[in-house]
């Protein structure tokens, strides 16, 4: 579907004065060298979080902060949408995570209670239509089949990572037919370099006998590694060669390094919040302010959380440095 562009006029004069205000680098600063957790949070009410901050007197209470921050967020970019598909990708993303865990506590037998803290507010779907749905007292659609096929494969191997490969396979599938419907090339590449980071790093961490036996489940087709390539060692060690940095690789193959993958891929990732901002009118900038938001939440995560546990301020800077997009 192509969406005419002059109906970003306003969204998009409204979201360049939100990207002024978005977490700086002096704010981030500023936080990093605070002498204790409490004047790190105190900087919070200069920031664009200052709504909520100002409302919470605890450093314990940041994550509360950046929680209804978010949400007020999503609530203003919903309001400037020309059309609500622009976003359904963006929130569907949270649904099949919470959808994830808590089939984990259903198929685990743990009391569902346990994932009130990881459950995400931002999705489509409330807790209770999520907890309705994993227990079969609900159907949404597009969680149709996946539970039946997580319960028969957890049954089979008795390992609940593949709960993840089941919800995470059908997410990707998804969103590629998601980014085909808003004719955006910048969010379409953006979900097939996801799709391509996800056949690299699940390919290496299975073993020849689990990818043998259980790569249906895994593999997703539609990015640039085919299902030829997922058979073969040679040919993704090659496909990840031309994906990520001869250093990272060198570790990764010595020392069996995934966050090293996952780090530079989430800072490859990054560079599409920038590339948003030099289009004129479009989805773009609207769905990249809502990643850099996204971003600066983490941001004040770690360092909150680093502060908390009085790391000191160079071991938090070493530790953010993955979400700076520099």
């Amino acid at each position: 579907m192509a969406f005419n562009t002059i109906d970003y006029g306003y969204a998009i004069g409204m979201i360049r004065v939100y990207e002024s205000r978005l977490l700086s680098d002096i704010q981030i600063e500023r936080m990093v060298y605070a002498d204790t957790a409490q004047q790190a949070f105190d900087v919070l009410h200069d920031t664009d979080f200052s709504d909520f901050a100002t409302k919470y007197s605890d450093p314990l209470d940041f994550e509360k902060v950046i929680e209804k921050s978010m949400l007020a967020t999503k609530h203003d970019l919903t309001k400037l949408l020309p059309d609500p598909l622009i976003f359904e990708g963006v929130w569907k993303w949270y649904d099949f995570y919470n959808m994830k865990i808590a089939m984990k506590a259903v198929v685990l037998g743990r009391d569902f209670e346990v994932i009130d803290q990881a459950f995400s507010p931002y999705g489509s779907f409330s807790y209770e239509e999520i907890r309705m749905c994993a227990y079969g007292e609900k159907t949404i659609e597009i969680f149709t089949g996946l539970q039946k096929e997580a319960q028969e494969l957890y049954s089979t191997t008795k390992n609940a990572r593949y709960i993840d490969f089941v919800y995470d396979k059908a997410l990707y599938l998804y969103l590629l037919k998601w980014s085909e419907q808003i004719s955006s090339e910048i969010i379409r590449n953006y979900i097939l370099k996801k799709v391509d980071f996800h056949n690299i790093q699940s390919f290496f961490r299975m073993s020849d006998d689990e990818r043998s036996e259980y790569s249906t489940w895994v593999y997703v087709e539609g990015g640039n590694v085919s299902r030829s390539d997922f058979q073969s060692q040679e040919m993704m060690e090659r496909r990840a060669s031309q994906m990520f940095s001869s250093n990272t690789m060198e570790t990764f193959k010595s020392d069996n390094y995934f966050q090293g993958l996952h780090q530079e891929a989430e800072k490859l990732l990054f560079s599409f919040i920038a590339e948003t901002r030099y289009v004129p009118m479009g989805p773009e900038p609207i769905w990249g302010y809502w990643l850099a938001r996204k971003n600066a939440g983490a941001v004040i995560r770690m360092i909150m959380v680093g502060k908390l546990n009085q790391l000191s301020s160079e071991e938090i800077q070493k530790n953010i440095q993955l979400f700076l997009n520099k």
